[in-house]
This record gives structure tokens, sequence and C-alpha cells, in this order.
């Protein structure tokens, strides 16, 4: 056999850095395919002579009795541990298992599912490396004739049929994510979460796929989206513009419900950034005033739970935008968040200040009118209900420690001692 079973396919490959070439002539192609099929079922022949020998027939037959006879969960293993043992030669095992990744069959499908995840990542993808298709492979190089140049292009004919059965495989995963049964559709995105965290095969589509799945109607799977998006950037922290890209096209697609875009704002403002990172964080900070000036036009008050977690990103994104804009944010966006203090609930209203602090002691420019809103606030009668009083607090505390005008501090310390009168 020109593949020998019990290795990993990938590593009886020659070594290969040559780039893809994308203009091999079609004939070529076409040539190179027709020898390496002729190769391949030429060695899927002598496998087969190999496991009815004498010395395996028990073994096989078991496996056969199994496949045919055996409950689910040992069909499932059988077929495992044919893959693992040469996936050349077991190719069919393999799509017997991609073809049980369906809803139709729930229990077959979560055993398969977690099956062909383990399988890909451990046996057949070829780690932190994309396949190949055939046609953008050296082919005019090889005629084919030697042991290694018939083994070479075997398994370039094997690869590109793993892609596409991965392709599949990917496809069933989708279909599964969008079934009505929740503990299928959770374990489908929480697989495709896995495979995009440790094989960059398919990444983008993944990701795409993977966003797409916080516009779920299930609270919990979005949720659970949100949950790996964000274990997925601490896992690879250089995808977060990409990231921010994708969920910015997600938001803004026509007709997307207010719910998906939450669940896509919650896992934006709990992005961890760097001091290296300011790009990012200046266009996160610019998204969030964009997303919250559409609210504002398509109602005069906006969500207020959409608004509590925009203040939220814009909040933690803030100090590292800042590094290198040390004039903070827009005029007009500086009166967004003035209004949004006087138009939204106690808590968000603080969390507004919060930011406009931030802006302004930036600039070294706190004005009488920040001033005045947090004036405003101290008497205000959500503030003995709030969940934000220490915020609110230690929000007065900074001001008035910047603060240069005495009157103003003493003002503010009569009102506070007037407060605890109520």
């Amino acid at each position: 056999m020109l593949v020998k079973p019990n290795k990993k396919w990938f590593e009886q490959l020659p070594e290969d850095d040559s780039a893809p070439i994308l203009d091999n002539p079609p004939e070529l192609v076409s040539a190179k395919r027709k020898l390496a099929e002729n190769l391949f079922e030429h060695d899927k022949a002598l496998y087969k002579k190999q496991t009815e020998s004498r010395s395996r027939a028990s073994e096989m037959r078991w496996v056969r009795t199994v496949l045919a006879k055996g409950v689910l969960a040992d069909k499932v293993a059988a077929h495992t541990l044919l893959i693992q043992e040469s996936p050349v030669h077991n190719l069919a095992s393999l799509d017997a298992l991609i073809a049980m990744v369906t809803p139709k069959g729930k229990k077959e499908c979560l055993l398969a599912m977690d099956a062909l995840r383990d399988l890909f990542l451990s046996d057949l993808l070829v780690p932190d490396k994309k396949l190949i298709p055939f046609c953008q492979r050296p082919l005019a190089g090889l005629s084919g004739s030697g042991v290694v140049e018939s083994r070479t292009l075997l398994l370039w004919h094997f690869e590109d049929l793993l892609k596409e059965r991965y392709a599949s495989f990917l496809q069933s995963l989708e279909t599964a994510s969008f079934d009505q049964v929740e503990k299928l559709k959770l374990r489908a995105v929480t697989c495709m979460f896995h495979m995009l965290t440790y094989h960059p095969e398919r990444e983008v589509l993944l990701l795409e796929r993977l966003i797409n799945k916080l516009g779920d109607r299930t609270n919990a799977v979005a949720s659970r989206v949100a949950h790996h998006l964000t274990q997925l950037t601490n896992h690879h922290p250089l995808m977060k513009p990409k990231m921010l890209t994708e969920v910015e096209r997600f938001i803004y697609r026509p007709n997307v419900a207010p719910k998906a875009q939450y669940y896509a704002l919650c896992f934006l403002s709990q992005l961890l950034l760097s001091d290296d990172e300011a790009s990012l964080a200046r266009s996160l900070v610019s998204f969030y005033f964009t997303f919250f000036k559409k609210c504002v036009q398509r109602s005069k008050v906006a969500d207020a739970r959409t608004m509590k977690v925009l203040l939220t990103g814009v909040n933690r994104a803030f100090p590292y935008a800042r590094t290198a804009d040390a004039e903070g944010l827009p005029e007009d966006q500086v009166n967004l968040m003035f209004r949004l203090v006087h138009l939204t609930d106690f808590n968000i209203a603080v969390q507004a200040l919060t930011l406009l602090f931030q802006i302004l002691d930036a600039k070294s420019s706190l004005s009488d009118r920040f001033y005045g809103a947090l004036y405003r606030k101290a008497l205000d009668p959500a503030l003995e209900h709030s969940t934000h009083q220490t915020m609110f607090l230690n929000l007065l505390y900074k001001s008035l420690k910047r603060d240069t005008e005495n009157n103003r501090v003493k003002a503010f310390l009569k009102r506070l001692l007037q407060a605890c009168l109520y």
C-alpha cells in the first residue's frame, strides 16, 4: 500500500512549503486527478485485502457485525475506529458519520457531531494549516511513476476529498443549529466554536455563521454564542478587528431583530482591550455612537437595556481610544451623551455621566454643563434604590476633586447633606 494505516495521513506527505498554484491548466488538473483516483482506488483495494487476511479476519468480522446490528453508540464508535486507523481507506465511514448529522435523528446527530469534531481536530485536519485543493497543487512536477510521487498524488487527492467532506460537515452543523430542539442547537453552535477556535480551515465562513446565530430566537442560544465569541477573542486576539467588522455587518443587516442587536452589543461590550489596541478602541467607540444615533432617529428614547450595554461598551473602550486621541469625542457625540442623561433612567444616566467625565477630563475641560447635570442627579429620588449608588458616589468624588470652583464644591456638599435628610 502507498498509504500506511495507523499513521497520520498528512505525516506521510513530503515537506512542501510552496504557495498554492492558482493557474494550473484544466487539462493538466483533469489528467492528474484521473491518475490520482486510480491510485486511490487501487490502494483501497489493497487495504481491503489486508483486512480480510487471517490475522485480521476476526477483528473485521466484529466491526462489520457492529455496523450492521449494533446499537447507535457502538456504530459511531466502530466508524471512529476505522477512520482513526486509516482515514484514506475508510472514507465511507467518514461519509456515514457526516450523514448522521441531521436533525431527523436527534440522538445519532449528537453522537456523530461529537465524534466528527474530535476526528477532524485530532486525526483529519492538518495542524495549523488549511487544506489545499487538488487543483492548486504543483501538479506539473509530478509524473506519478515513483512510489513517493504516487503517494503524494494520492494524498493530495484525498486532501481534496477531505476538504469537501469538511465543508459538508459544516453545512450539516449549520442546518442542525436551526432545529427546534434547543439542546441540538446549543451543541451545534458549540461545535462550530470549537472548530473555529482550534483550526483555521474555513474560519471566515465559521465566524460568519457563528455571528449569524446571535439572531437565534432562543435566548439561551444567542447568549451562548455571545459567550463563545468572547472566548474566541481570548484564544485569537488578532481576530478582534475582523470580528468587529462582521458584527457591524450583522447589526446593520436589514430587518435584524432588536434582540439580536442587543446580544451582538453584549459581545462587543465584553471585549478586553489593551494599550496597543487604540485603533480598535476608536473603531468601537465610533461604532457605538453611530449605532446610538440610528437608535435615536428611529425613536425618541431607545430601549433602556440596549442603552445600558452601549454605555458599558463605550466606557470600556474610551480609556484606550483616548490615548491616541486626546481631544476625546466630537461635539455632536458629547451632546448625545448629555441628552441621554436627561432622557433615560438613573442607572443609564450615571453611566452616561461617567463617560462624559472621562471625555471632558481627557481635555481638562470639565464644563459647567457637566456639573449642572451631575448636581441635578444628586437629588434624584431613584438614587435611593439604584444599583449604581457606588458608581455615582465615586463619580461625584472624582468630579469634586477635579473642581477648582470652591463655591460649586460647597453647593454640592450642601446638596449631599440635603439628600441625607430624605
